[in-house]
């Protein structure tokens, strides 16, 4: 019985975290003004460096989910760590963008706006489960 208690309190201290983590970024991206300066033009390629993170997570987590199935649990390990570590280089790197040039807009017309607008859905709705 002690168990359900310890995981009931994690629980709920998991959606009280998350809830301040989400809503902290939903600030960052609609409600706080861009600090972009001209000087700073190099970070317009931070969204190259988040695609390249969230790819590097994504490949240690297909590898972990690989190790642990075929009994290598230091390897496994070791990839879930390195996930955690590309994650969280990720979340810096898209609050220090969004931090600069707040919301932007996508500007593509037809077909491939449903295509982008279904894929960014289900990218916030499994980023609000990650978190």
């Amino acid at each position: 019985m002690k168990n359900s208690s310890n995981d009931n309190r994690a629980f709920i201290g998991i959606v009280f975290v998350s809830i301040i983590i989400l809503s902290f970024l939903f600030w960052l991206i609609y409600g706080h003004e861009s600090s972009f300066s001209e000087s700073a033009h190099w970070t317009r390629n931070l969204p190259a460096v988040n695609a390249f993170f969230n790819f590097s997570t994504c490949s240690f987590l297909i590898f972990g989910f690989w190790a642990i199935k075929n009994g290598y649990k230091r390897k496994h390990i070791t990839s879930m760590l390195l996930a955690t570590f590309s994650s969280a280089l990720f979340l810096v790197c898209y609050i220090w963008y969004h931090s600069l040039y707040g919301d932007t807009k996508f500007s593509g017309t037809g077909f491939i706006r449903s295509i982008y607008f279904v894929i960014l859905i289900s990218h916030i709705v499994l980023s609000m489960v990650q978190v």
